[in-house]
């Protein structure tokens, strides 16, 4: 339905929602690490899971 409704693939919409739940997940464990999330790993990780 929210894929419909925004005009977007549905298998788009899962991969990003995918994407970003994997973001949140890193976050959290470098929190729980002691790191604060800087714009540097944040931009390594996403690097990353691009490729």
């Amino acid at each position: 339905e929210v894929a419909e409704k925004h005009g977007v693939d549905w298998s788009t919409l899962g991969r990003r929602w995918r994407g970003e739940l994997e973001l949140v997940r890193y976050i959290t464990k470098l929190n729980k690490q002691g790191l604060p999330p800087t714009r540097e790993i944040i931009r390594n990780f996403l690097l990353e899971v691009a490729c």
